[in-house]
């Protein structure tokens, strides 16, 4: 299985990832032969637009597998972890669940969630690609709030991602060099409240 352990655990760097427009970040990828079992978001945001989880998981999940894109798409984060419409409860499941929603610890909010495909994995043969897009979210990036929020500096968020995976390649993986320590640890920045 493959991953990688650290302070905030992710298969990429991408501390206070700002959602914009155009956002289009690779959470995971891998070359090789394998099979994708499961993975786990962890999200943090100060964000005031995002203050109940609101748009925050949209944004479509996509997996290049073998070259070709978006073999596989989720229309919205909070869809490829099966659940919609809102983030209001832990629930633990076989293969899905919401381990931690705590929205009352403004200005900063935590969500963390899980969803295993053991019963049906994702298989490549050549690479794997998992990324989130929000090219295709202009019913909440083509808000005027939007624009002045990104101005403001906000619209941030920071994902701690973990992908569970079997790859053919035995001794290990060598993986993205981390960010330094120090930029990792430095705390979301708190932003003005949105009118």
């Amino acid at each position: 299985m493959g991953g990688r352990p650290g302070l905030l655990p992710r298969d990429l760097p991408a501390p206070r990832l700002p959602l914009t427009k155009t956002t289009d970040h690779t959470f995971f990828e891998t070359q090789g032969r394998g099979h994708v079992l499961g993975r786990q978001f962890s999200v943090i945001t100060d964000e005031p637009l995002f203050r109940d989880f609101e748009f925050v998981m949209e944004g479509n999940n996509e997996i290049d597998i073998d070259g070709e894109p978006r073999r596989f798409e989720y229309l919205g984060s909070e869809d490829s972890f099966t659940f919609s419409w809102g983030f209001n409860a832990t629930f633990a499941g076989q293969r899905a669940g919401m381990t931690l929603i705590d929205k009352n610890n403004a200005p900063t909010r935590f969500l963390s969630m899980y969803r295993f495909h053991d019963h049906m994995p994702i298989r490549f043969e050549r690479s794997l690609t998992w990324h989130i897009n929000w090219q295709l979210e202009r019913p909440w990036t083509a808000r005027p709030e939007w624009d002045e929020r990104l101005k403001a500096g906000g619209c941030r968020v920071d994902y701690a991602t973990v992908h569970y995976w079997y790859q053919d390649t035995p001794g290990g993986f060598a993986h993205a060099p981390l960010e330094p320590v120090p930029l990792r640890a430095q705390p979301l920045p708190t932003l003005p409240a949105v009118p």
